[in-house]
């Protein structure tokens, strides 16, 4: 089932309606996060949904004050364990991190940094979420055969996520289908083929 939810917010972003992008960012990071809570995963058949979501929302949330907390004290306790194990002689290194510079100040500043970036962490792109089940070997793949010769190129919003190929890799597993990617299909419409 899904969960309640709005448009992610990239349309109002690209036409410069902060207003309504941030209402949206809100209402989605509330409801998606609550599904998370609640034991469910979150995917998305969306690439620019996916992207907004995963990349764009995320941005500079890692330089939050709250996050650099988590990580200090996660830095604290590594410190403690190397001193329990007798190599308390070793000097930490102290992170350059000028108050000016490494701030979490971009677009999306005024949500809540910890949840713009457990969103985006728990969020899968369907193709993801389809290569974890192949992967796992829960994913039937009794494909029937489809003679065809295909292009796939894909999307930019997905390349952007860096994902991998998760959707050509399956479409692979299809018997008979022969498949090129965009980038090949470029270079024979360059040679007149």
């Amino acid at each position: 089932m899904s969960p309640p939810q709005q448009c992610c917010g990239m349309p109002h972003l690209a036409e410069g309606d902060r207003d309504t992008t941030l209402k949206l960012a809100q209402a989605n990071l509330d409801e998606l996060l609550a599904a998370v809570q609640a034991g469910d995963e979150l995917i998305t058949s969306c690439p620019t949904c996916g992207y907004y979501m995963k990349v764009l929302l995320k941005e500079r949330a890692h330089y939050s004050e709250a996050y650099k907390k988590i990580e200090e004290a996660k830095e604290a306790a590594s410190a403690r364990a190397l001193t329990v194990q007798g190599f308390d002689k070793l000097k930490a290194l102290k992170r350059y991190d000028p108050k000016n510079i490494y701030r979490d100040d971009g677009y999306f500043a005024s949500l809540d940094p910890l949840n713009r970036i457990n969103l985006a962490e728990h969020l899968s792109d369907v193709g993801e979420y389809l290569s974890r089940l192949h992967d796992a070997g829960q994913l039937d793949t009794r494909f029937s055969a489809i003679p065809k010769h295909v292009v796939y190129y894909a999307p930019c919003h997905q390349r952007e996520q860096k994902i991998g190929t998760p959707y050509l890799d399956l479409l692979r597993l299809i018997p008979r289908l022969t498949i090129e990617t965009g980038w090949q299909w470029h270079g024979l419409l360059r040679h007149g083929r």
